[in-house]
């Protein structure tokens, strides 16, 4: 079997960058640990392999599947090729982040050896034997197949007693698993004309099983027809156990580093921890972290926070080397912290430059100034993390290597997002602390003032107390007099009622004998008596007509006036009223003229009422105006009301007294004593409380010398159904609202 020269262990991180090696490397690889560490695997394989992509496709299928074997030519650093049996597999760091384990071994054999290997053809042309080496020669035509006496040794049979009969002597050995997959493989060869080299586990005579490695490859003749097949084959048995046993132990020392690193990881998050809630100085603690930082993971570290002003300042910056110290605070001065911790902080992304060349530092910077002091800070490799706060980024931790030979493992990629993480939360908390102390403060002023509010608003409280006795002692009398005033309008009420009802009895004779005397039925009577009977009769009408109004009044204060609301044509109320009143009009020498709408509307009420306050406001309307004026109705129908107004030329009404001319018992002196016709008062206070109680309302406009428009407005009537009663009316009981300060 071929002697195995040298064992290469390696780690990489999830993007294929070494992170370590075992001491035996440097011989197999004659790279030293400062030249490869840092970079990606790739530099073993040759250039063929990677324009091709090869390194890349192996980590990915170690990725995906744990684990993947290689063997071909790999590159040494002096510039020389040497074979190598490659294995990566893939393990789970402490950060969780994949991190892999790969073993080269060196199976490059004296040349003569390697050149029988290449050549398998020749062993059976008289070369000298090698150990474990057998070649192998298959004529095609004739299906024979000749083999070297190591093959014999392989496969553990007696040449004498065994004799080899084809290709098919061959395929007996092969294990049944492997079978199919060998003569694929011939098969491929013999059909491309190539080479085939492949393992393949045999089964010898005495029944154990070994393992071989089998090189061919077809032979054409003139013409190019492929007649023979030639090969050999060698035991890597051993040679598999052995790397077997040898990665068990890269897989155990793995994870022991693994679990080593990940431990100090863990320490160290623990002492940053303790140093971030040890103080209540911020700028002070996050310093020591920060050269905590440069003393196990980074040679440079800042911590960067976004200001009240929107914009990023240095906070602390921690580096050994005091000629770059002061090289910092330079650059702090000159310059506000840009470049890469802008990038991040503005993404909330790490970023992450393994190795910082000089172009990467042009496309991060923004000056060609920024770009020469940046320079002088000759950093390899740069890492920066965003802090990041509960309502989004609050700065950024930046770490650098310079000139140390350090690199960033997954580790340390790992450690500093914890880092950052610790930091976000530690400035955060010490916000909240502030803030806290500040709301603290706050609060207790508050509740000095709360407290002195509250004195004064018991001593306030004990006045409302004592006026609210009071108050409640002078309601209690209102009450009292409230009752007594009641009891006292209900009577005069009644007494009205009464009194108007008895000295109608009267009237109404007087006004019969007046009759019978006029009639003569007593005797015959001169014209001066008839005059005196003509100025009796007049006068008893006046007389009815004020105890008429305080019968009327007194009624609706008593609440004894039943109306019939129903749906009444506007057009046959306006007649009704012109039979009555233009007898009036003429004898007093006014126009009259009324203008009623299109159609035929209706208003919702008491007809006879309706007309009632209609004749009293047309009545007050010939009262007012002077001979000669003029008086108008005109009805103005609205979708849900209707409005009748009545305007008159007469002498107006004062502005300061509009408001009283409703109540009760109220006349304002508006004509001459000689022309003013007497009354008591009620006929507006009447009107108004009938409206009222129809749903409806009367109001004024008027200027004084410039005459008046009182407008009555009652619900609309059309297509109003109104009660279930009798011919479709309903009636409705109406309480007059009391008149005020007329008890």
């Amino acid at each position: 079997m071929p002697v195995v020269r040298k064992f290469a262990h390696f780690t990489l991180d999830s993007s294929g960058l070494i992170t370590g090696w075992c001491p035996g490397a440097s011989k197999t690889t004659r790279f030293r640990g400062e030249e490869v560490s840092g970079r990606s695997h790739s530099l073993f394989y040759t250039e063929e392999d990677q324009q091709s992509g090869k390194p890349d496709r192996l980590l990915d299928t170690a990725m995906e599947q744990g684990h993947v074997e290689d063997m071909g030519v790999r590159m040494r650093g002096d510039g020389t090729r040497f074979i190598a049996y490659m294995t990566i597999h893939r393990l789970d760091g402490g950060s969780g982040a994949p991190v892999f384990a790969m073993e080269m071994t060196d199976l490059t054999v004296d040349p003569e050896t390697e050149n029988m290997v290449r050549h398998p053809d020749r062993l059976l042309k008289g070369s000298p034997a090698f150990i474990g080496l057998g070649g192998w020669e298959w004529d095609i035509v004739a299906d024979t197949l000749t083999w070297t006496p190591e093959i014999y040794q392989l496969f553990g049979v007696n040449p004498e007693e065994y004799p080899v009969t084809g290709i098919s002597s061959y395929l007996s050995f092969i294990h049944p698993d492997d079978r199919e997959r060998v003569v694929t493989v011939i098969g491929e060869a013999y059909r491309t004309g190539g080479w085939f080299d492949h393992e393949e586990r045999i089964v010898r005579s005495d029944g154990r099983e070994r393992v071989l490695r089998t090189r061919g490859h077809a032979i054409a003749e003139e013409g190019g027809i492929i007649l023979r097949m030639a090969g050999s084959c060698i035991d890597i048995t051993e040679f598999r156990e052995a790397h077997e046993k040898e990665l068990e132990l890269t897989r155990a020392r793995t994870a022991r580093m693994t679990a080593e690193n990940f431990a100090r990881s863990l320490r160290f998050l623990v002492r940053v921890s303790e140093l971030l809630v040890a103080s209540l100085d911020l700028e002070a603690a996050l310093m020591e972290v920060a050269w905590l930082v440069v003393s196990e993971i980074a040679d440079w570290c800042a911590v960067d926070l976004i200001g009240s002003d929107g914009v990023i300042h240095r906070l602390v910056t921690a580096d050994p080397d005091m000629e770059r110290l002061a090289l910092s605070e330079r650059y702090r001065k000159e310059f506000r912290p840009g470049g890469p911790i802008d990038l991040v902080v503005q993404s909330g992304k790490m970023e992450v430059w393994h190795q910082l060349t000089d172009s990467q530092t042009q496309r991060i910077v923004r000056s060609p100034r920024e770009l020469e002091v940046l320079r002088e800070f000759r950093f390899d490799a740069m890492a920066v993390v965003p802090l990041q706060g509960r309502r989004g980024p609050i700065g950024a931790l930046t770490l650098a290597q310079s000139e140390s030979g350090r690199v960033f493992s997954e580790d340390d990629i790992w450690i500093a997002r914890e880092l950052a993480r610790h930091i976000a939360l530690a400035i955060e908390n010490a916000g909240l602390h502030k803030e806290i102390e500040e709301r603290s403060a706050a609060l207790e002023e508050q509740t000095i003032a709360l407290k002195a509010r509250t004195e004064e608003l018991q001593a306030h409280a004990l006045q409302i107390r004592t006026v609210v006795a009071e108050l409640e002692a002078v309601n209690l009398a209102l009450r009292q007099r409230t009752i007594e005033a009641e009891e006292a309008n209900r009577a005069k009420a009644e007494f009205l009622a009464m009194m108007s009802h008895e000295l109608r009895t009267p009237l109404n004779a007087i006004v019969g004998y007046t009759d019978l005397l006029d009639l003569g039925l007593h005797g015959p009577i001169t014209s001066t008596q008839r005059e005196t009977l003509a100025r009796i009769r007049h006068n008893q009408r006046s007389l009815l007509a004020l105890i008429n109004d305080v019968l009327h009044f007194a009624k609706l204060e008593a609440g004894h006036i039943n109306l019939k609301i129903t749906p009444v044509p506007i057009g046959e109320i306006i007649r009704d009223l012109d039979v009555v009143i233009e007898p009036q009009m003429r004898t007093k020498g006014l126009r009259y003229t009324y203008r009623l709408c299109t159609g035929d509307p209706s208003v919702l009420g008491d007809q006879e009422r309706i007309e009632q306050i209609l004749l009293n406001l047309l009545t007050n309307a010939i009262k007012f105006t002077a001979r000669g004026g003029a008086i108008s109705v005109a009805v103005e129908v609205e979708p849900a009301v209707v409005r009748f107004h009545i305007s008159d030329t007469g002498c107006g009404i004062p502005s300061d007294r509009l408001d009283s001319i409703f109540d009760p018992f109220i006349q304002i002196n508006r004509v001459p004593e000689e022309l003013r016709e007497r009354g008591v008062g009620l006929g507006l206070a009447i009107s108004r409380d009938l409206a009222q109680a129809m749903g409806g309302s009367v109001s004024v406009v008027s200027q004084l010398k410039g005459g008046s428009t009182f407008t009555l407005t009652l619900p609309r009537g059309d297509d109003i159904v109104v009660g279930s009663g009798e011919g479709g009316t309903e009636t409705v009981p109406v309480r007059a609202p009391a008149p005020e300060g007329n008890g």
